[in-house]
């Protein structure tokens, strides 16, 4: 919750808004088209909707806000692209790989081979996650006289390893500790939940917070792969949630 006191500042995606008084636009470095909007309690925002290479790297620069310091970054979904190919047996050492692997003109950063979940046990797949710089990966690649597809990643979302909430990580978390079984404040190790008394951090229904049956984690990974597509944050929640619940009023009636 915002302290209007303080004049905190709230991250909204691409926003900052403070309710005590509105920003000055000489204490703005301007790095590309901008707009301000003002709400009816009278705080204000900028958003930058876009920027050359040479204002993005001014930007990147800005070290103060006003009177608050501040440390700018660009998310690593603009500087990088993720992609999957199969059939790459599991004997096959990971570095051999990127060593081996022609990409035409896209520049290979990295290579992680996938586990996959045998019976609840980790093992390795044949999968392997390959990270290109720049946002688009190539269709192919050749190993050889070999052409491999390249299939997009659909990374799971962020979840935090502290609260177990979606949307962050627990390095930059400072919510109370959750449990991942019955979201109580005590680690995994320490709970005494018997099977069935489950509770999800994130929708509060009978299962672990990292369950793939949660609606939460579901929603969070259909909103994903409508922002992969091009679509924007606030329109895929509203087209994902626009669906559920016209599923939800579809759905028969039960007694």
């Amino acid at each position: 919750m915002e302290d209007e006191q303080d004049g905190e500042w709230k991250t909204a995606r691409n926003s900052w808004k403070r309710k005590e008084k509105p920003v000055e636009e000489s204490e703005i470095q301007e790095g590309g088209k901008k707009k301000m909007h003002t709400s009816a309690d009278g705080a204000e925002a900028f958003e930058l909707e876009e920027a050359t290479i040479g204002k993005l790297t001014s930007l990147l620069a800005v070290k103060r806000l006003g009177k608050w310091t501040v440390n700018c970054s660009q998310p690593v979904s603009q500087m990088q692209s993720w992609g999957v190919i199969k059939g790459i047996h599991t004997s096959v050492n990971v570095e051999d790989v990127k060593a081996s692997a022609d990409c035409g003109s896209g520049k290979l950063l990295s290579v992680t081979r996938l586990p996959w979940y045998n019976g609840g046990i980790k093992e390795e797949s044949s999968a392997v996650k390959l990270c290109f710089a720049g946002t688009q990966c190539p269709s192919h690649i050749y190993m050889g006289f070999t052409r491999y597809a390249v299939f997009h990643f659909n990374a799971p979302p962020r979840r935090c390893y502290r609260c177990k909430r979606l949307g962050h990580l627990a390095v930059n978390c400072n919510s109370p500790l959750r449990c991942l079984v019955c979201s109580g404040p005590h680690t995994k190790d320490e709970c005494t939940a018997e099977p069935g008394q489950e509770k999800c951090a994130n929708c509060h229904q009978t299962h672990i917070a990292s369950s793939k049956e949660c609606p939460a984690i579901r929603n969070a990974a259909a909103i994903q792969k409508l922002q992969h597509s091009g679509v924007g944050f606030e329109a895929a929640k509203h087209k994902v949630m626009k669906a559920q619940t016209e599923l939800a009023t579809k759905a028969p009636f039960m007694c």
